[in-house]
């Protein structure tokens, strides 16, 4: 187990900027929480990468600079890794309309350099967010033949350039008019985990399973109260894994009792397996920190939803992730997406980018999509790019995933059942792997919809699936019982494979009396037994 005064540092790294080269880098293992698409960015003119510099200092500490001719791989790769963000400055600006970079070495966000007349423009990788204005791109594409971007600055209306004379020897600066050839990039993808290995030999085995929608970044309010649908919107890291192992407590004394003095645990009743929706991306070590408190190690990992990125006014093959509100400090909470929470044994996790609804495009009278007379369509809702994020347990021969499936009620009907086909497609590869196939999440479907049909019809078993007594403690189960606050519906699951039984659930949807929900949605959290 990580001593606490080591994670702190680690914690402090990931968030505060550099100051001298490379002795102030955080190590990579504690910002690699991502399963999101990372880039390396060639200079079209030279083919050589964007590297975050580890030798400038002063007011050019975390310059990025064209330094590698071919990136490095695993950690030591790192400088020259890069993930693509989106933000809005005001709520009428569409997500997609711009793009941030942020440097996969040290988490900070690429912003022109504003404060310096020497170097006015100069790209650093040195902000801890949220994404300010100096930190936003507008992506073009000079030749629609070709694979090549250019970056305008929001704030210099310049183009970024990438240099290599004498004076600025490869700085990436926002201060070219036009885009010619050291001002083009190609952001190629960087290669994901590669294939899935096969599974051990499965033995029995017993896992609990817990689902939850955390709701962290729906700011939405009660019609009649005033009050938030979603108490932890905006709440600090520190305060979210305080509530949720809170909420892991409440578990335990509903199942047990409320513990006596000298009446013993008979275990630790923690979750082997938390498939985690509407998640904030900076809060998934600090959640493996309060899991890891008188326990083994975990392993909590991330996806990010996305948009699409817009480029000369048409779609790009591209796609930056969003962004999680600020919280109630102003503090960045990274982007926003789906989590999974497995022992650290896991060394293999992967997204599964899901179709996703179309933009809403200006439409004529026949509703066919209007095009400007430059060629270009206008965009009045930019849609999200839904993922599933998925994870190994190679000693337990397990494959878990966590989904949020699109919610746009029955415009996206089709939609979610293409979503629900790709995920049992993914399913189907790891079953044939040797792994049993552990799925939950928010379907954004009741019981009765073709969706979560497509699951019970594969022969999944579901955690809340069948009929049981009530109990003292609990309420009966069913396959209908709600597990959201505010329409009364069942749209939360966790599927186990068609020769699993389930020997308990519970739909957690009575809080103590003095605690509010959490969630607009309710923990599904059960026992099931794998042969």
């Amino acid at each position: 187990m990580r001593g606490a005064l080591a994670v702190c540092a680690a914690l402090l790294g990931l968030l505060a900027p550099t100051t001298a080269g490379a002795a102030a880098f955080p190590k990579p293992s504690e910002l690699s929480k991502t399963a999101g698409q990372k880039f390396h960015i060639k200079v079209a003119q030279t083919g050589k990468y964007v590297t975050l510099s580890n030798t400038d200092q002063g007011i050019l500490t975390g310059a990025l600079r064209v330094q590698a001719g071919t990136p490095a791989t695993g950690d030591a790769g790192l400088p020259h890794v890069f993930t693509l963000h989106t933000s809005r400055q005001t709520e009428n600006d569409l997500y997609g309309e711009t793009v941030t970079l942020r440097s996969a070495q040290n988490g900070l966000y690429a912003a022109a350099e504003m404060d310096y007349l020497e170097r006015w423009g100069v790209i650093r990788a040195q902000s801890e967010g949220p994404i300010g204005e100096e930190a936003r791109f507008t992506l073009e594409k000079p030749d629609s033949e070709k694979d090549e971007y250019a970056l305008k600055s929001n704030t210099t209306g310049k183009y970024l350039s990438a240099r290599d004379n004498a004076t600025d020897k490869g700085l990436l600066i926002a201060n070219q008019e036009s885009a010619r050839g050291w001002e083009r990039f190609v952001l190629e993808p960087v290669p994901g985990p590669g294939a899935l290995a096969q599974a051990p030999a499965a033995a029995p085995k017993s896992l609990d399973v817990m689902s939850w929608n955390a709701c962290l970044n729906n700011g939405t309010k009660d019609v009649g109260t005033g009050a938030l649908r979603c108490p932890l919107y905006k709440s600090t890291a520190v305060n979210f894994a305080t509530e949720f192992m809170a909420q892991l407590k409440e578990h335990e004394e509903k199942v047990l009792g409320t513990p006596k003095p000298g009446d013993p645990r008979p275990e630790d009743l923690r979750p082997d397996i938390i498939l985690l929706q509407e998640f904030c991306e900076k809060y998934a070590r600090p959640l493996e920190d309060a899991l890891e408190a008188n326990r083994s190690e975990w392993d909590v990992r991330f996806a990010p939803i996305e948009y699409k990125v817009r480029a000369s006014g048409k779609d790009a093959p591209l796609k930056a992730q969003k962004p999680c509100a600020r919280d109630v400090n102003g503090v960045d909470r990274g982007a926003y997406g789906v989590a999974i929470a497995v022992p650290d044994e896991n060394k293999f996790y992967e997204a599964h980018s899901l179709t996703s609804p179309a933009d809403e495009m200006v439409t004529n009278l026949d509703g066919s999509v209007k095009v400007n007379p430059d060629g270009t369509t206008t965009v009045t809702k930019k849609k999200e790019q839904r993922t599933a994020l998925c994870a190994t347990v190679p000693s337990w021969s397990v494959y878990a995933c966590t989904a949020h499936f699109s919610h746009g009620g029955e415009a996206d009907a089709a939609t979610r059942l293409a979503q629900s086909e790709e995920l049992r497609a993914a399913s189907a590869k790891a079953t044939a792997k040797g792994y049993r196939v552990i799925v939950g999440g928010d379907l954004n479907a009741a019981p009765g919809d073709p969706v979560a049909k497509s699951f019970y019809d594969a022969g999944h078993q579901e955690c809340d699936a069948k009929d049981r007594p009530a109990t003292p403690t609990e309420p009966a189960t069913k396959k209908d019982r709600p597990t959201t606050t505010g329409n009364n519906v069942k749209y939360d699951y966790v599927f186990a494979p068609a020769n699993s039984s389930w020997t308990f659930c519970r739909v957690a949807s009575a809080p103590p009396v003095d605690k509010p929900h959490r969630s607009d949605h309710y923990v599904v959290r059960g026992d099931v037994s794998l042969g």
